[in-house]
C-alpha cells in the first residue's frame, strides 16, 4: 500500500501536464498583453527619431538608388529589415507608425517564440516565464518601439532558438533542418553581428546530448551540410560586408561599456532573483515526496547559456579588441531570448 502511494507520487499524471500548459498559455497572454502595453508607443503616430529617418531614406521607394544600394552601400546593415519596412510604409501609408509596425509586431512574435521554445523542452511554464521577462526587458522595450532592425532580429532570434530545440529533439525530420537553416539566413540578413548566435546555435546542434537538450543529436553530416547551405544563402552578403572600413565611421563612443553595463540589469536583478526563487522552491519541497512535473528542470540550461552567455562575453571582447560600439545594448538585443530562457530555467 505504502509503496503503491509512493510511486502514485511520483509519477507525472496528465492533470498535471495539463495544468502547467494552462499556467503557461496563461502567463503567455500577460506577456503579450504587457508586449503591445509597453510598445504602444510604436503604435501612434509620433515623429521620426534621428536613426529612424536612416531607416525610411533606406525604405523609401522615392529616395535615390535601389533600397539594396542604399542598404550595403550606405546604412552598412542588410536589407531585410529594409524591406520589410517598405511592404509597412506601402501597404499603411507614409507614416511613422508604418514604419515602425515591423518592430512591434516582431517583439510579439519573438515573446511567442519564447514560450514555443520552452514548451518544445517540455517546459512551458519555463518559456512563459521567459516570455514575461522577455516583455519587461528594461533594454529591449525601447528598440521595439523604433524602427531599426533590432526588433526583427529579436524576433527572428527567438524563432531561430525554437528551430534549433526541434532539430535537436527530432533529427530525422528534415524540416526542421530546412526551417533552422533559413531562419538563420534571415538573421544574419537582418544584421552582420547576428552572425555569432548562428555560430553558436551550430556548436550546439552536435552537442544536444550533453547539452541536456534530447538524447540524440543531428549528426555531424546534416549540421555540415546546413551550414554550407546556408553560407550559399549568405555569399550575396560578403562582398559588401566592410566592418573594418566603416567601424572609425561608426564608432560614436570613446572608451568601451563597463561589466556593469555589459551585464545589464536583468542579469544584476534577474539571476539573483532566479536563483534565491530556486533555492527558496527547493527548501520548500524538501522532506516531501513530488512528482516529476514539480522537479526543478535543468535541461536547457548549458544551452541557453552558450546562446545568451556566450556571444555577450564574445561581443565585451570585441568592444575592448576592435571597436567600443560593439558592445552597444542594441547589438546584444538578439541575445536577450536566451537570456530569459536561462534566467527563467532557474
Amino acid at each position: 500500500m505504502l509503496m503503491n502511494r509512493q510511486v502514485q507520487t511520483t509519477e507525472e499524471t496528465p492533470d498535471s501536464g495539463r495544468s502547467h500548459e494552462r499556467w503557461g498559455v496563461l502567463l503567455l497572454g500577460v506577456a503579450l498583453i504587457s508586449g503591445a502595453a509597453l510598445t504602444f508607443p510604436a503604435w501612434i503616430e509620433s515623429p521620426l527619431l534621428l536613426d529612424e529617418h536612416v531607416s525610411y531614406w533606406v525604405a523609401g521607394e522615392e529616395n535615390p538608388g535601389s533600397l539594396w544600394e542604399r542598404s550595403l552601400g550606405y546604412a552598412a546593415t542588410p536589407p531585410l529589415s529594409s524591406v520589410m519596412q517598405r511592404m509597412a510604409v506601402t501597404c499603411g501609408g507614409r507614416s511613422s507608425r508604418a514604419l515602425r509596425l515591423p518592430s512591434a509586431i516582431c517583439f510579439l512574435a519573438a515573446i511567442v517564440g519564447v514560450f514555443l521554445t520552452g514548451r518544445a523542452l517540455g517546459q512551458p511554464v519555463v518559456g512563459a516565464a521567459a516570455a514575461v521577462l522577455l516583455a519587461w526587458h528594461p533594454e529591449v522595450v525601447d528598440w521595439m518601439r523604433v524602427a531599426r532592425p533590432y526588433g526583427l532580429s529579436m524576433g527572428l532570434a527567438a524563432w531561430a532558438l525554437w528551430c534549433t530545440v526541434r532539430w535537436v529533439r527530432d533529427p530525422q525530420r528534415m524540416k526542421w533542418a530546412v526551417g533552422w537553416t533559413c531562419v538563420n539566413a534571415a538573421l544574419v540578413w537582418t544584421h552582420y553581428l547576428n552572425l555569432p548566435l548562428v555560430l553558436f546555435q551550430a556548436v550546439t546542434l552536435s552537442g544536444g546530448r550533453w547539452l541536456r537538450l534530447a538524447r540524440q543529436a543531428p549528426g555531424v553530416r546534416g549540421v555540415w551540410l546546413a551550414l554550407v547551405v546556408l553560407a550559399v544563402l549568405l555569399s550575396p552578403l560578403w562582398p559588401a560586408c566592410r566592418i573594418a572600413e566603416w567601424a572609425p565611421l561608426l564608432n560614436y563612443r570613446q572608451a568601451p561599456p563597463s561589466l556593469a553595463e555589459m551585464i545589464g540589469p536583468l542579469w544584476w536583478a534577474g539571476l539573483p532573483l532566479g536563483l534565491a526563487t530556486a533555492v527558496v522552491l527547493s527548501a520548500l519541497r524538501r522532506g516531501r515526496a513530488v512528482s516529476p512535473a514539480e522537479r526543478p528542470r535543468t535541461r536547457g540550461m548549458a544551452a541557453f547559456a552558450v546562446w545568451g552567455v556566450a556571444p555577450v562575453l564574445l561581443l565585451a571582447v570585441g568592444a575592448e579588441v576592435v571597436s567600443p560600439i560593439l558592445g552597444e545594448m542594441r547589438y546584444r538585443i538578439v541575445y536577450a531570448p536566451a537570456g530569459c530562457l536561462l534566467i527563467a530555467s532557474l
